[in-house]
């Protein structure tokens, strides 16, 4: 066991110092492929503001991805939160549908999705 414990250290440490000396070479946005973000929100008031705020900061450029939302028959806050910030954030598409699951809710994201 010892040996083994041993050998999975080596092999990570091996794998870490692989890693960082690896250079990553910068791809123009243009070239970056068009990514959607879909999200189903069913009551998410509590969470759904710090959700798109992390989505908005991202690093990966505004003009190459979007987020569809779909409001899943939120009972509370949700739906409004979604399209306040729809409001400020052009990249932002909301989608509101009556209660009918997760899966629905992300098939109907994706069937809003742009398909470039």
């Amino acid at each position: 066991m010892l040996i083994l414990t041993a050998l999975y250290l080596l092999l990570s440490i091996l794998n870490e110092w692989r890693q960082r000396r690896k250079v990553w070479t910068d791809t123009p946005d243009d070239e970056l492929p068009y990514e959607s973000v879909v999200l189903a929100a069913d009551n998410e008031q509590e969470v759904i503001a710090r959700t798109l705020d992390a989505l908005r900061d991202s690093d990966y450029p505004a003009s190459r991805f979007e987020v569809i939302a779909v409001d899943d028959g939120s009972q509370d806050l949700s739906l409004s939160i979604l399209r306040e910030y729809a409001g400020m954030w052009p990249s932002l598409k909301v989608v509101s549908q009556l209660n009918s699951g997760k899966s629905s809710a992300l098939n109907n994201a994706i069937n809003h999705a742009d398909a470039r």
